[in-house]
């Protein structure tokens, strides 16, 4: 935009139009309002130009008795005179009146004194844009360790901008716009020194299911556990070798506008394996705050807004914590850490690589692409695509006390994992993720448990 030219913002927190259909101008709020009016400078004075369909732009030079503006059959424009108000306000002046925006949604040029209906803000497109990226988002704030959904950011009254609970002025929220680099997170200082923080809250579970159908009737009961039980409805990504028409029968009904498709590179289990790694690879992935990546035989037994959130400002990647970590067994690596002097362990106890909350994208770049690198250089130093009976378990083990990269404090206390596939599964806490691990594709009894579980979840409510 011409920088002599600008929007208008009202008093009311609306922004200023021209409709057509009536000639006349409005003022209205939202996002659906026409963005077709704007006041351009022209020398010692402005005038009022609109976009047209009919006529292509126009100036406003036509003033009815009433004081209601818009284009008349051929004239001047009406000259406004500008007059500076503080903090950068402005009202506007013709004829001996002064131009107000009416409670019922009209503009009229009706005053003879300045008000505070007859007080104007000017934005550039770039401000309207900006607080259009704000409306149109979720966002998580740092301070009050709440979510605002989408629209809870808007105009209000007076100049300011509404944020949840408090209100902050227009012109403290355009000076938090970044000049350039990441729009999703946003450091805001308002009332002279208070500070808020907001981030885009938007967030991804994801899931791996390839293979045979066994895999897939444990990827339906944990969609199920996670949108009843978990009231996840966010957007839900999933890498499969399945095409979709294949998936209709194992998306549950009601979550078919969640899921979204993705492929990966995979040939065997080793690969299989390694795709819940390959989410860095996707461009798109940028977009989502927090992610969580679910093994397909974990069943959601509580709400998980609250955990998603603690994911959200962890800064590390969030895992939970099983046995020990250089038990004979070898679920987490220990022949690594015995073949690495370097090798230093962070926990006693190794953790659960089917369940993993990542704050957002960034996080997980600096440690899955090692993970990758490590898993497959193992599989070459031993000469076999099956490396370890965990496959991939182990190595992120490894990785993470490695880079010392892991957080166990958030996840720890709400998943049980692995289930004791021994007893009945009422003896279950529901702590929030129930893990029925044992063993990459061994559902033969992990399976009929996972559904004896969210048959009880059914009946106990």
């Amino acid at each position: 935009m011409n920088p002599q030219s600008t929007n208008l913002l009202t008093v009311h927190g609306s922004t200023v139009w021209f409709d057509e259909s009536t000639n006349t101008l409005r003022h209205s709020a939202g996002p659906t309002v026409p963005r077709n009016l704007t006041l351009e400078s022209r020398g010692g004075h402005a005038v009022l130009a609109a976009k047209t369909a009919s006529a292509g732009t126009i100036t406003l030079d036509g003033l009815r008795p009433d004081g209601r503006l818009g284009r008349s059959p051929g004239g001047a424009p009406l000259a406004l005179h500008r007059r500076n108000l503080p903090e950068g306000l402005i009202s506007l002046e013709a004829n001996g009146m002064f131009l107000c925006a009416e409670a019922d949604g009209s503009v009229s040029l009706t005053r003879d004194q300045q008000g505070p209906w007859e007080v104007f803000a000017t934005l550039e497109d770039a401000d309207l844009d900006w607080l259009g990226h704000l409306a149109s988002r979720a966002w998580f704030s740092a301070s009050n360790d709440a979510v605002l959904p989408e629209q809870s950011i808007r105009l209000a009254e007076g100049f300011g901008v509404q944020l949840g609970q408090i209100v902050v002025r227009l012109t403290d929220v355009l000076a938090s716009r970044p000049a350039t680099g990441d729009a999703n997170q946003v450091t805001l200082q308002y009332d002279g020194w208070k500070v808020e923080q907001l981030t885009v809250w938007r967030p991804l579970v994801y899931m791996i299911a390839f293979g045979k159908q066994e895999i897939f009737d444990c990827l339906t009961l944990a969609l199920q556990a996670l949108r009843q039980f978990g009231r996840y409805e966010g957007e839900v990504l999933l890498f499969t070798d399945r095409l979709p028409e294949q998936l209709a029968r194992v998306v549950p009904p009601g979550m078919e506008k969640q899921i979204k498709l993705a492929t990966s590179p995979a040939r065997d289990i080793l690969d299989y394996t390694a795709t819940k790694f390959r989410v860095c690879d996707i461009a798109e992935m940028a977009r989502y705050r927090p992610l969580l990546y679910l093994d397909v035989d974990v069943i959601c037994d509580r709400p998980i807004e609250g955990l998603l959130r603690r994911i959200h400002r962890a800064n590390r990647l969030c895992v939970a914590l099983e046995h020990d970590l250089l038990g004979n067994h070898n679920f987490y690596g220990a022949n690594l850490f015995a073949s690495d002097p370097t090798a230093r362990p962070r926990h006693e106890r190794g953790f659960t690589s089917g369940i993993i909350g990542i704050p957002h994208i960034g996080v997980a770049r600096q440690t899955f692409p090692s993970v990758l690198n490590t898993l497959y250089g193992i599989a070459r130093a031993m000469g076999t695509r099956q490396p370890s009976d965990w496959y991939d378990q182990p190595t992120f083990n490894y990785v993470l006390n490695k880079l010392d990269a892991a957080n166990v404090e958030v996840l720890t206390p709400h998943v049980v994992t692995p289930v004791d596939l021994t007893v009945p599964v009422n003896n279950i806490p529901r702590l929030g993720f129930a893990h029925f691990c044992g063993g990459v594709g061994n559902t033969v009894v992990k399976l009929p448990a996972m559904r004896g579980y969210l048959d009880l979840l059914r009946q106990t409510g």
